[in-house]
C-alpha cells in the first residue's frame, strides 16, 4: 500500500533501524540491570551514609558487610589492572586525572574503605560495651 510515494511503517514488528540501534554491535553499555563499577561505588557510598546517619543497633554488622563488599571490588579492580600491559596502564593513569578509569575506581574504593573503617564502632553504645 503506497500513498503518494510514502510507505507506511510496518505494523507486525519494530522498524529495522530501531532493531539495528538496539543491537549496537555487541556494545552492552547501558543495558538494563548492568551495574558498572562507578554505579557500584555510588550504591555502596549511599548505603554506608544511610547506615551512619541512622546509627542503629545493626549499623556495625552492616558496615562490616559493606567493607567486605568494598574489599571484593578492590580485588576485582586490581585483577583488571594486573591483566593490562604497560601501555594500557599508562592510559589508565591518564584517565585517572580525568576522574575515570580503573586507577580512579580503586582510589575511590580505598577512600570509601577508610571512611567505613573510621565509622565502625563510632557510636557511644559501642564504646560503652567495649569498656565493659
Amino acid at each position: 500500500m503506497k500513498l503518494n510515494g510514502i510507505v507506511p511503517p510496518r505494523i507486525d514488528g519494530r522498524c529495522e533501524a530501531v532493531e539495528r540501534h538496539a543491537k549496537r554491535n555487541g556494545d552492552e553499555r547501558g543495558a538494563a540491570g548492568e551495574r558498572t563499577m562507578r554505579n557500584e561505588i555510588k550504591a555502596i557510598r549511599m548505603d554506608v551514609l544511610r547506615e551512619i546517619r541512622f546509627n542503629s543497633i545493626v549499623s556495625n554488622p552492616v558496615l562490616l558487610a559493606k567493607r567486605n563488599r568494598i574489599a571484593t571490588n578492590i580485588r576485582a579492580v586490581g585483577e583488571q589492572i594486573d591483566r593490562k600491559g604497560l601501555i594500557s596502564k599508562m592510559f589508565e593513569a591518564i584517565k585517572c586525572v580525568a576522574h575515570r578509569g580503573l586507577y580512579f575506581e580503586r582510589r575511590e574504593l580505598r577512600k570509601l574503605d577508610a571512611f567505613v573503617d573510621r565509622h565502625i564502632g563510632d557510636r557511644a553504645e559501642d564504646r560503652k560495651y567495649k569498656m565493659v
